[in-house]
């Protein structure tokens, strides 16, 4: 299907002479790394559909992003993590290096003030302050506004004659239906600030990265179009050209195949001990399904979360030593049970990859060697009630993987503390991280800056998939999963109640210090029954958040906790009668 190419783009873009050239510039945003990316996802979009010329800010050490032992390898550009060649391509996104929009554009005088000294090569405080008054800024504001666009794509070819107008390319609102506008403004919260023929005006728009005016938002929440079918392609714009680089998903791959061997040969061994004892391998599944799971309890997302910049780095940390009653093996010696596996995997694709690949022995137990993943944030994430122990974590989530202790677990974390995980290695057939797995892979030669986004690819392929919530990285698996198949259009009813008791605290919530245990009383969604696809196996740790991606599934403040399902949701469908305001 088409995405979106703007009809301005050879009107103002590399192609037009360079007095009629436009600009988007952009510092990267001040936080960890999925922070700067849903920044660059809003510059990206917007210069896309404006037809404007995205400068790339200079190679820098960006924050967190400083896991290689040379510092120097360390300074990057946006380039490094995303292949802008997809993004480039068929008549996509134009692009200029900062050196190359200072000497062309600012030695020439085209922006408000003059370059200081002349100085093409200008970095860091210097640069930004400049860019500040030499670019048209004004206060963004994620959560007091919103950008609409009513500049009509084309599809082939575009438009070269230099004579248009080009005021005419962009529209009003007026015939724009009213109730999608007034879903975008999230109730009555949000204005309108439509790119219109004064801000096409402006030769460079600048988006700072720092306080007070950052991009703490999403793409799809930010940037509305004046038609469905425009907010579609623009969206698939997205999904299908902004992507990591080849070597992040090539490695991810070695990962996940490691992980689903690893898989088949823990079911392998629990189907052969069932068979040879029956009896005491029923009696130990029954004593480990005896403990009881804490469910979701009702509540809305706070919408008053402290925040400044999170680390979005999850390194996976060394392995943790088998304890009793749990099936580990070393992943290097593992018997072959699967032959190959290639990254995206569908859940049905593993099926078939798998049933067509293994013996009776391990087909005839209907049990599919997938894995489940978690994300479970701690060091200095600035959320500190989300750091829960690893107790409470396994007890709040055991009834999301009632089949555990058949699985294999995979931990993508920042805790070093061997220990801490113990009770996981208790509850499930076996648990891992990235150090146990790296073996044999080139997880140690590539840039060691990769290694967050290598875990989120890997988090994002499981089975189930349970992460912490208020993290922007766990945040960027939830939407991956999205994209790799679609999910449920309406939000489902909420099913049974049920009492809970949960020690001396009620887990996930605000903690109660006394000697009572309390019951309290949960709705669980239907989504918790309705576990086809990706997504509807995809939750929070925490009661409070634990379901609310299929609970609270569309766009709502606070903006920057997690991903909405606008992001996917319907976007290859181009059917008027397809479109529901659900923002």
């Amino acid at each position: 299907m088409e995405c979106y190419t703007s009809p301005l783009r050879d009107l103002i873009g590399l192609d037009a002479p360079l007095e009629n050239r436009k600009f988007v510039v952009f510092q990267a945003d001040a936080g960890g790394w999925n922070n700067i990316r849903m920044a660059l996802e809003v510059v990206i979009l917007f210069a896309q559909v404006t037809g404007r010329i995205l400068v790339l800010p200079p190679n820098a050490v960006l924050y967190l992003l400083h896991l290689n032992k040379n510092w120097g390898d360390n300074k990057s550009s946006m380039e490094d993590y995303f292949d802008f060649d997809k993004l480039r391509a068929a008549r996509g996104l134009q692009t200029m290096p900062m050196n190359a929009f200072l000497a062309t554009i600012a030695r020439n005088n085209l922006l408000n003030i003059p370059l200081p000294n002349n100085d093409s090569e200008l970095i860091r405080k210097p640069l930004w302050d400049y860019l500040h008054s030499a670019c048209y800024e004004r206060p963004w504001s994620p959560g007091k506004l919103y950008i609409g666009f009513n500049i009509s794509s084309v599809v082939d070819g575009g438009i070269t004659d230099r004579k248009v107008d080009q005021n005419s390319l962009i529209g009003d609102f007026k015939q724009t239906d009213p109730s999608r506008m007034e879903a975008f403004a999230l109730q009555k919260k949000r204005e309108l600030l439509p790119y219109d023929q004064d801000l096409h005006s402006h030769r460079a728009i600048y988006f700072p990265g720092s306080e007070p005016n950052r991009l703490l938002t999403h793409f799809y929440s930010m940037l509305f179009f004046a038609t469905p079918l425009e907010e579609r392609r623009a969206k698939r714009y997205m999904r299908d050209r902004l992507r990591y680089h080849d070597q992040i998903f090539c490695t991810s791959s070695e990962i996940i195949e490691k992980l689903l061997k690893l898989q088949g040969l823990l079911l392998t061994h629990v189907q052969s001990v069932t068979k040879s004892n029956s009896a005491s391998q029923s009696k130990s599944s029954g004593d480990g399904g005896k403990k009881e799971g804490i469910q979701d309890t009702e509540g809305e997302e706070n919408e008053n979360y402290s925040y400044n910049s999170e680390s979005e780095g999850s390194a996976g940390t060394v392995g943790v030593e088998p304890v009793s009653g749990a099936y580990q093996v070393d992943p290097n010696v593992a018997a072959k049970i699967l032959d190959v596996v290639e990254y995206p995997l569908m859940h049905t694709e593993q099926q078939d990859a798998y049933t067509q690949s293994e013996g009776e022995d391990v087909r005839s137990g209907r049990v599919l060697p997938t894995y489940v993943a978690f994300h479970i944030r701690r060091g200095d994430f600035q959320q500190k009630h989300t750091r829960l122990e690893a107790a409470d974590i396994v007890r709040l989530t055991n009834h999301l993987v009632p089949d555990r202790h058949t699985k294999v677990a995979y931990i993508s974390t920042d805790e070093g503390n061997r220990t801490f995980f113990e009770p996981f290695m208790k509850e499930y057939g076996a648990v891992y991280f990235l150090a146990d797995l790296k073996n044999g892979t080139n997880v140690d030669e590539i840039n060691q800056n990769y290694v967050g986004m290598i875990e989120q690819v890997v988090c994002a392929n499981a089975d189930v998939f349970i992460g912490t919530p208020l993290s922007t990285f766990t945040a960027y698996i939830t939407r991956i999963r999205g994209f790799m198949n679609r999910t449920i259009t309406h939000v489902p009813q909420l099913a049974t109640r049920t009492s809970l008791r949960s020690g001396n605290h009620i887990l996930g919530t605000n903690a109660i210090t006394s000697k009572s245990t309390p019951t309290h009383s949960v709705r669980v969604p239907a989504a918790v029954t309705d576990r086809s696809g990706l997504y509807n196996r995809t939750y929070y740790f925490m009661t409070h958040h634990m379901y609310m991606l299929h609970t609270k599934p569309h766009v709502h403040f606070p903006l920057w906790i997690r991903d909405f399902v606008d992001a996917f949701e319907d976007i290859d469908d181009d059917s008027e009668a397809s479109y529901t305001n659900n923002i």
